[in-house]
This record gives C-alpha cells, structure tokens and sequence, in this order.
C-alpha cells in the first residue's frame, strides 16, 4: 500500500506533466518536440525574388526612364532628354544585391553576408580617397578615383551576394540538422537519498 509520502510525489509528479506542455505550447512549441524543418527551396526562392526583382525593375527604370522636352526658338527647334530613372535603377538594382540574398536568411534566423555587402561600397571609397588626396591629374582625377573605388566596393558586393546565393541550401540543411537534433523532454526519475520518484528534464543536442 502507497503511503502518503509516496503518493504525494506522485501527485506531483502527475500535475507538472498536465502543467509543462501548457507552457511549453505558450511558447510556440511543445516540451520534447521538434521544429518544423525549414525549406531549403522556399529560403533559395526568397532570395532570388528579393534580388532579382529590383535588379530586373532598376535596368526597366534606367533604359526606359528618359523624359524628352521640345523647345522651339523662332525656326530652331532644339530637343533635350532626361535620363532620370538611371540613378532610381541604379539604386533599386543595388539594394537587389546588398538586401535582397538575406531574405532566405532571415527566413532561417540568420543574415548572410548583409553586414560585409554594406560595409564593401564604404570600403573602396574610403581606400580611394587615399590616393585621391594627392590626386595631381586635374580637378576630376579625385572624384575618378574615388568612383573607381565605389565601383571597386559594388564588383565585390555583387561577388559576395552570389557566393550567399550558392551557398544559401547548405546553411539551412545544417540548421535543419541542428535542430532536429535538438530536444527537451521530461522523464521520470527516482531520487535513491529520498528514496521517492521525481521528474528529470533530459535536453539532447
């Protein structure tokens, strides 16, 4: 016959095995399951769109944004073109490259390379402007260097935003691995210096 010094670890034992998945579901998940592995083909697609989207809108916008004016001068008629949307392409196309590799990243919790394509562009000027100073070449020789030098920083971006690309499934087959490797479950247990069942939290990684 159980006594009362049994029975009542048991009780407990009994109420935080109600008490723990309710808490565990509160938090979004279940005490001793496991995440829903990540795609590894919607996290590429992500990717793709937000780089390729703005890439293909900023060339519509840099070829096709042109506003031409007429202007008539007694019997000369003189025809000026704006070629306005080259810099909106141009923007759109590189806020394709720096921002748009990390949506399948943020869809697996990560950034990709976003820190370093931010900082590339900032790079090249600051290493041009070096030479640039002391640039004797003409008021412009400056500016040029320090243009070769944006541009220098953009080549790399774009060589970075391609290898995060490529590499994209790999990063979230190992978080997948990771995760489904990782668990915590509640197990009964048996304290022998009490001599009285308990419960014991067992994580696996």
């Amino acid at each position: 016959m159980l006594s009362l010094r049994t029975i009542s670890p048991l009780l407990l034992i009994f109420a935080a095995s109600l008490w723990m998945p309710r808490v565990a579901r509160a938090q979004g998940t279940l005490a001793g399951d496991l995440l829903p592995p990540k795609s590894e083909g919607h996290a590429l697609k992500l990717s793709l769109l937000g780089t390729g989207a703005p890439i293909v809108a900023g060339a519509a916008l840099a070829i096709f944004g042109v506003s031409h004016q007429t202007y008539a001068y007694a019997s000369t008629t003189l025809e000026t073109s704006h070629r306005w949307g080259l810099g909106v392409g141009l923007a759109a196309a590189g806020a394709g490259v720096i921002l748009g590799p990390t949506l399948g990243y943020l869809y697996v919790g990560r950034v990709g390379g976003l820190p370093i394509r931010l900082l590339l562009p900032a790079a090249g000027v600051a290493v041009a402007a070096i030479p640039a100073s002391s640039c004797t070449g003409g008021e412009d020789c400056g500016l040029e260097t320090v243009a070769i030098g944006f541009g220098v920083g953009c080549g790399l971006a774009l060589v970075d935003a391609a290898y995060d690309l490529v590499r994209l499934k790999s990063v979230v087959r190992r978080k997948n691995e990771r995760t489904q490797h990782a668990g915590m479950h509640l197990v009964p247990s048996y304290l022998r210096s009490t001599e009285q069942p308990a419960l014991a939290v067992q994580l696996s990684f």
